[in-house]
């Protein structure tokens, strides 16, 4: 029986327990967006079209732009050239499938030079699932040989421990069609419902609402002071995204914060825990918090998923939550 994280906000009254963690890897992990954008504004320039230099403005004209798929780029692009007096023949010349072999061999080329690096704060978060035992996945639609380039480049492999990564070539369908994250809750033998996602992208957000999942997202496009910009955390809110954070540093902060394990047996009326009891209304342990100067995990120990509970005599709180003991001692 593998751990839980248990988020309780401390503005709020509801309880979220998820049993598995999903993670895209491009723009979410490892930021590839600027190469990405770079081979779509040579694309569009094959088509006479100049795209400004605001993200924000490409959104509004190719709403695609980030996070594609690169056939809805490519569609927007050719429509947008439609429009555009100045790309008269040039149009003849392409089709979506022409510009997405051209848009391949751009972007290849700066593949090939390309440092990749974990984005700040993300091994952390890494980490700290890692800790509460929780089940994760990388989960994209990059292609199987530049995934795993990035993945061995930027360090993420000695990250995963085992635990898989899920490829466009693994779904009949890519994002934003749900099948990845559905594949994922699977995999780990949960409910989607019990999946929490983290995304940069409206596209792979639209993807793990689709599949049930509850999705974080962390953008890799941002603005001034390094913070998305409004059009983004708009577009990404509208998408279904339950929470936007500026970057995995206040990712980590939030869940540092906010993260609970269940010590089995013990009674504690600290104004930091919850009573946790059982069908009967008999007390049986209480929610503790999991990280901190004096992180339980830290000091030996376990985070493990019980089937049923309740939080402070609620009966509506969802069944699945985590607990800890002291490991046994030889």
């Amino acid at each position: 029986m593998h751990g839980a994280l248990i988020l309780k906000p401390e503005a709020e009254d509801t309880l979220k327990i998820f049993s598995g963690v999903a993670l895209d890897l491009e723009g979410t992990l490892v930021d590839l967006e600027s190469l990405h954008h770079r081979a779509h504004r040579e694309v569009a320039g094959a088509l006479g079209i100049t795209l400004p230099d605001s993200v924000d403005e490409i959104m509004r004209q190719v709403p695609s732009f980030v996070g594609g798929p690169d056939t809805a780029v490519m569609e927007q692009l050719l429509e947008l050239a439609r429009k555009n007096p100045g790309s008269g023949d040039l149009l003849k010349a392409w089709n979506v499938g022409k510009m997405i072999e051209l848009k391949d061999a751009i972007f290849d080329g700066m593949f090939s030079e390309a440092v990749f690096r974990p984005r700040e704060g993300s091994a952390r978060l890494i980490q700290m699932v890692s800790q509460l035992g929780v089940p994760y996945t990388i989960c994209s639609v990059t292609r199987s040989t530049q995934a795993g380039i990035i993945i061995d480049r930027s360090g993420l492999r000695e990250m995963l421990y085992g635990n898989p990564v899920l490829l466009r070539h693994d779904v009949k369908h890519g994002k934003p069609s749900p099948d990845v994250y559905q594949l994922a809750a699977k995999e780990m033998n949960i409910s989607p419902s019990g999946l929490l996602v983290f995304e940069d992208s409206p596209t792979g957000v639209k993807a793990a609402v689709a599949a049930g999942a509850t999705v974080f997202a962390v953008p890799a496009v941002v603005g001034e002071g390094n913070k998305p910009t409004e059009l983004m955390v708009k577009t990404l809110t509208e998408s279904g995204a339950a929470r936007v954070f500026d970057n995995w540093n206040e990712v980590v902060k939030y869940i540092e914060n906010n993260t609970y394990i269940y010590l089995e047996g013990v009674r504690n009326n600290r104004g930091d825990t919850f009573s946790v009891s059982d069908a009967e209304g008999r007390v049986t342990g209480t929610l503790v918090k999991a990280f901190g100067a004096k992180s339980l995990l830290e000091s030996g120990y376990s985070a493990k998923q019980p089937e049923n509970f309740r939080i402070n005599g609620d009966s509506d709180t969802p069944a699945g939550t985590a607990f800890a003991r002291r490991p046994e001692v030889n």
